[in-house]
């Protein structure tokens, strides 16, 4: 017998099929069910131990609350990069790994801290895969299973009853979280804008309320990063899955600040014992080029092992990832060397022909949505990251942003008092005309380039 993984049979013929008396079997068949079960059972042994007392308790978290997340998300939410119900429960697997490794400790309500760390690891998982127009309306689902209010009455919950007979609406119609997260803070409308602090056992804002960003006098417009909700949670949450050896895809639309929160992360926001290598992929990237790059960045280690120094690692960070033109049987040859090395630890010298493992070696890409000359990418590839999608920022962080910088620069130049007062009225009115001119200018096959992003109101 011999077992492909493919994607669909879109290169297969009939005759094909036929003749070698394949079989077809959905993803659907096997369930996301042994991935929870397979890191379930090793509780026992990781994490010293110490959560191994509530593996039934984690085990119901995902019958009452991934089974409808997910659900919604596939039928009600718009997802950019599409993934399947295994890889989002991979990637919630892989960021309950990361909070159970914190290094901050725990408070003493175990049950508590592990239902909230659940939570935010469904948020960042199968939340995160969801564009910034879906993550009200998954908020919303979610709070309400979390504080026992679905019902039938509920037109989503009571299609998902309807195409999931096995969910038991008796005993999770009504369970309520032992800690409903709170929300009202100035900035924090949903879930997302607050974080789990398993230490104090506390929901707290991602960004305290008041807190205002001091930039240099000497500093370039370019170089200002001013610290949003946004951008502190995707720094928090790339740094932890990261640390924990991790890969990570960053998706959004153009403006988003993918590949600036990327670059500030690798280039000063790293110890030193990681490096990192830049690509950026256009239409015309090939696999020789992808693979000559990074081999010319690493050293022996020894006989067929390359890597990093002794002692280091090094993060790659793949620009535009699924801007590579597919070969004539769909494939994206850059994408497939970089997955033959996810799931082989290597590749083979194009001269010597002999095979080269690369070690410590972790990924982190960006990509924009599908259109314009970018592709969808293979899931074969998607399945090993972790899908975080940036979200536009909301007009709340857009007016912390601008104002900020209209300060700075009106005080660097010694404006009169009377110009620094008009600093955050002139902000709310650029965004506004902003947001108008996006909602109703909208592209045609006539005016294709009206496509408005954040650099249209930091000119």
């Amino acid at each position: 017998t011999m077992m492909f993984e493919a994607e669909d049979l879109e290169q297969a013929s009939p005759a094909t099929i036929s003749r070698v008396g394949m079989i077809y079997c959905e993803t659907r068949n096997v369930g996301w069910r042994p991935l929870r079960n397979v890191w379930l059972d090793s509780l026992e042994t990781e994490f010293n131990g110490e959560f191994a007392e509530q593996r039934d308790n984690l085990e119901q978290y995902f019958e009452w609350l991934f089974l409808p997340a997910v659900f919604y998300v596939q039928n009600y939410c718009r997802i950019p990069a599409p993934i399947s119900i295994g890889m989002m429960c991979a990637s919630l697997l892989r960021l309950l790994t990361c909070f159970f490794s914190s290094p901050e400790g725990f408070a003493s309500d175990q049950a508590k801290v592990c239902e909230s760390l659940f939570i935010k690891a469904l948020y960042w998982s199968v939340g995160a895969a969801v564009d910034g127009a879906s993550r009200p309306k998954f908020d919303q689902y979610i709070r309400l299973l979390l504080t026992g209010e679905t019902n039938e009455e509920n037109e989503c919950h009571a299609n998902f009853l309807s195409k999931n007979r096995s969910y038991n609406q008796e005993e999770f119609g009504p369970r309520k979280a032992l800690l409903v997260p709170k929300c009202d803070d100035e900035g924090c409308d949903m879930i997302f804008d607050v974080r789990f602090d398993a230490k104090k056992g506390l929901w707290v804002p991602w960004v305290e309320a008041g807190v205002r960003s001091i930039i240099p006098k000497s500093a370039s417009y370019n170089s200002i990063v001013v610290p949003t909700v946004d951008t502190v949670r995707h720094d928090w949450l790339m740094n932890e899955l990261l640390l924990n050896n991790f890969h990570v895809l960053c998706t959004g639309d153009t403006g988003t600040g993918k590949s600036v929160s990327i670059k500030q992360k690798l280039i000063n926001g790293m110890d030193e014992k990681y490096s990192s290598i830049f690509l950026n992929f256009s239409a015309q990237t090939g696999a020789n080029q992808t693979q000559d790059i990074i081999d010319g960045k690493l050293m022996k280690r020894r006989k067929g092992v390359f890597g990093p120094p002794m002692g280091s690692k090094c993060i790659i960070f793949v620009d535009d990832l699924n801007m590579p033109a597919k070969e004539e049987y769909g494939a994206q040859p850059p994408i497939e060397i970089l997955r033959q090395w996810m799931d082989h630890s290597g590749w083979y010298d194009r001269e010597e022909t002999v095979y080269r493992e690369l070690i410590d070696l972790q990924f982190i890409a960006a990509m924009g949505p599908p259109g314009g000359g970018r592709t969808f990418i293979t899931q074969r590839y998607v399945r090993h990251f972790n899908v975080l999608n940036f979200a536009p920022f909301s007009d709340v962080s857009l007016t912390r942003v601008f104002s900020t910088i209209a300060d700075w620069f009106l005080n660097k130049n010694s404006f009169q008092s009377a110009v620094k007062a008009q600093s955050l009225p002139m902000v709310k009115a650029t965004i506004d005309v902003y947001n108008t001119i996006a909602l109703n200018l909208l592209p045609t096959p006539a005016k294709s380039h009206y496509l408005f992003n954040l650099r249209d109101i930091s000119k």
